[in-house]
Protein backbone atom coordinates (compact mmCIF):
# COMPACT_ATOMS: atom_id res chain seq x y z
CA UNK A 1 0.00 0.00 0.00
CA UNK A 2 1.47 3.36 -0.97
CA UNK A 3 1.93 6.15 2.02
CA UNK A 4 -0.44 8.62 2.54
CA UNK A 5 -0.72 11.81 0.16
CA UNK A 6 -0.10 15.55 1.96
CA UNK A 7 -3.83 15.98 0.56
CA UNK A 8 -4.51 12.99 2.71
CA UNK A 9 -3.02 13.23 5.72
CA UNK A 10 -4.12 16.90 6.46
CA UNK A 11 -7.55 15.88 5.89
CA UNK A 12 -6.97 13.06 7.99
CA UNK A 13 -6.31 14.90 10.64
CA UNK A 14 -8.94 17.45 10.17
CA UNK A 15 -11.34 14.45 10.44
CA UNK A 16 -9.74 12.89 13.20
CA UNK A 17 -10.23 16.22 15.56
CA UNK A 18 -14.17 16.51 14.05
CA UNK A 19 -14.78 12.90 15.83
CA UNK A 20 -13.44 13.53 18.58
CA UNK A 21 -14.99 16.53 18.82
CA UNK A 22 -18.22 15.06 18.34
CA UNK A 23 -17.61 12.72 20.83
CA UNK A 24 -16.66 14.94 23.12
CA UNK A 25 -20.14 16.38 22.37
CA UNK A 26 -22.31 13.64 22.26
CA UNK A 27 -21.37 13.08 25.88
CA UNK A 28 -21.99 16.30 26.56
CA UNK A 29 -25.29 16.83 25.08
CA UNK A 30 -26.38 12.97 26.22
CA UNK A 31 -25.83 14.50 29.99
CA UNK A 32 -29.21 16.68 29.66
CA UNK A 33 -32.88 15.66 29.76
CA UNK A 34 -34.04 15.34 26.31
CA UNK A 35 -35.04 18.59 24.51
CA UNK A 36 -33.39 20.66 26.78
CA UNK A 37 -30.25 20.09 24.02
CA UNK A 38 -28.70 23.35 23.12
CA UNK A 39 -28.49 23.49 18.96
CA UNK A 40 -25.57 26.30 19.37
CA UNK A 41 -23.51 23.31 20.92
CA UNK A 42 -24.44 22.09 17.75
CA UNK A 43 -23.69 24.96 15.76
CA UNK A 44 -20.37 25.23 16.66
CA UNK A 45 -19.34 22.43 16.59
CA UNK A 46 -20.37 21.99 13.03
CA UNK A 47 -18.57 25.50 12.61
CA UNK A 48 -15.40 23.95 14.22
CA UNK A 49 -15.15 21.36 11.95
CA UNK A 50 -16.08 23.32 9.01
CA UNK A 51 -13.04 25.65 10.06
CA UNK A 52 -10.33 22.22 10.67
CA UNK A 53 -11.13 21.52 6.70
CA UNK A 54 -10.43 25.12 5.47
CA UNK A 55 -7.00 25.38 7.12
CA UNK A 56 -6.65 21.60 6.31
CA UNK A 57 -7.36 22.49 2.42
CA UNK A 58 -5.21 25.99 2.82
CA UNK A 59 -2.64 24.04 4.56
CA UNK A 60 -2.15 22.11 0.94
CA UNK A 61 -3.10 24.80 -1.72
CA UNK A 62 -3.09 28.62 0.16
CA UNK A 63 -6.61 30.15 -0.24
CA UNK A 64 -7.95 26.48 -0.91
CA UNK A 65 -9.33 26.14 1.94
CA UNK A 66 -10.84 30.13 2.12
CA UNK A 67 -12.53 29.76 -1.31
CA UNK A 68 -14.00 26.64 -0.46
CA UNK A 69 -15.50 28.12 2.95
CA UNK A 70 -16.66 31.11 0.44
CA UNK A 71 -18.26 28.39 -1.80
CA UNK A 72 -19.78 26.84 1.49
CA UNK A 73 -21.01 30.23 3.09
CA UNK A 74 -21.87 33.18 0.32
CA UNK A 75 -23.68 34.97 2.47
CA UNK A 76 -20.39 35.58 5.01
CA UNK A 77 -18.87 39.27 3.99
CA UNK A 78 -15.04 38.44 4.74
CA UNK A 79 -12.37 41.38 5.98
CA UNK A 80 -10.66 40.80 2.81
CA UNK A 81 -14.24 41.86 0.78
CA UNK A 82 -14.98 44.95 2.58
CA UNK A 83 -13.55 47.92 1.70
Amino acid sequence: MSPLTEVQTELQIAVSRAETRASDLTARLGRRPRGMQDAGDLLDHRAAVTGDIADALDRVQPGLGVQWFRALYPEVEFEADLP
